[in-house]
C-alpha cells in the first residue's frame, strides 16, 4: 500500500510540473496542442511515471530516491507540454502539487506516505480526468 502511494505521489509529481509549463516566451508559429492533444500527451507522461514508480515499488527494499526522481521528471514533462492557456492553468496546481510530492519523498522518505499533503495531487488529478497520475 505504501508502494503504491509513493508511486502515486511521483506521478502527480511529474503532471504539476508538465502542467506549469506555457507558452510565454515561445514563437507564435510554434504549433500549440488542442485541449486533447494536451491531455493525450499528459496521460502519456502519467502512465510511464506508473511504470516507473511501479518498478521501484517491486524492488525489494524501495529506492525513495529513485521514487522521488520520477515523480520529479513527471512534473517536469508535464511542466513541458504546451497547450491552451485554460488547461495549462487548470493543471499547473497539479504540476506543482507532484513536485512537492516529489520533494517530500527524497527529504522524507517512507513518512512522506503518511503525509496526506503529499498525496493531495491525487484528487487533483482525478478531477483532471487524469487518474493515471
Amino acid at each position: 500500500m505504501n508502494k503504491l502511494i509513493i508511486a502515486c505521489l511521483a506521478f502527480a509529481a511529474l503532471v504539476i510540473l508538465m502542467g506549469g509549463c506555457g507558452s510565454a516566451g515561445e514563437d507564435e508559429a510554434t504549433a500549440q496542442l488542442t485541449k486533447a492533444q494536451f491531455m493525450k500527451k499528459a496521460r502519456a507522461v502519467c502512465a510511464q511515471t506508473q511504470e516507473e514508480l511501479r518498478a521501484v515499488v517491486a524492488e525489494p527494499k524501495v529506492d525513495y530516491g529513485k521514487f522521488a526522481s520520477a515523480l520529479g521528471r513527471e512534473a517536469e514533462a508535464l511542466d513541458a507540454i504546451s497547450g491552451p492557456v485554460k488547461v495549462e492553468s487548470k493543471v499547473e496546481p497539479l504540476i506543482e502539487n507532484v513536485a512537492e510530492a516529489s520533494e517530500t519523498v527524497a527529504r522524507e522518505k517512507q513518512a512522506a506516505v503518511e503525509d496526506p499533503d503529499a498525496s493531495a495531487y491525487k484528487e487533483e488529478a482525478s478531477e483532471l480526468r487524469l487518474a493515471a497520475c
